[in-house]
């Protein structure tokens, strides 16, 4: 079964890389302070770079395990019943992303990321595996780090929302 979702999403991901491989020369570039090779254009296509390669991997793969599949008896194993952090996690996540989002411009980013950061560890992570105060330090730490990054080093204001 494994086998065959690889193959498929080997197949998706490829596919996606180039539609949007596709699209990359309708963003406008700008010129900035002068020539330079790296352009608006770079950074998506990076990526879109990465998401091809990634498929392909992905891809390569599924056909190598499917080549194998005739030549390997693979004993019939009970499925476990998923436990419900399991079942919560990407609906979970997409709750939270939301939460997120909508939390920035009120809250600002450093408060909307440590809440934002704290429940996701909690929620991906199974009770007994990171203490609540583990998480707090990493999404704290985290939260400032980014910030501070971004604002001293990149020089990219963040929403301060009621820290400001």
């Amino acid at each position: 079964m494994k086998k065959s979702k690889d193959l498929v999403a080997g197949i998706t991901i490829v596919l996606l890389a180039v539609f949007y491989l596709s699209q990359i020369h309708q963003i406008r570039v700008f010129s900035g302070a002068g020539a330079t090779v790296i352009n608006s254009r770079t950074i998506p296509m990076l990526w879109g770079g990465l998401l091809m390669l990634l498929g392909m991997v992905l891809l390569v793969q599924g056909v190598k395990e499917m080549g194998h599949r005739e030549t390997e008896r693979i004993p019939a194993r009970t499925e476990e019943p998923r436990q419900l952090h399991a079942r919560l996690a990407v609906p979970g996540t997409f709750f939270l992303l939301t939460f997120y989002v909508i939390m920035m411009g009120t809250a600002g980013f450093v408060l909307a990321t440590i809440c934002y950061l704290f429940l996701q560890i909690m929620l991906l992570n199974d009770s007994g595996k990171r203490t609540w105060w583990a998480s707090g330090v990493l999404a704290v730490g985290t939260a400032l780090a980014v910030y501070l990054f971004f604002v001293h080093v990149l020089h990219v204001p963040l929403p301060a929302g009621v820290l400001a």
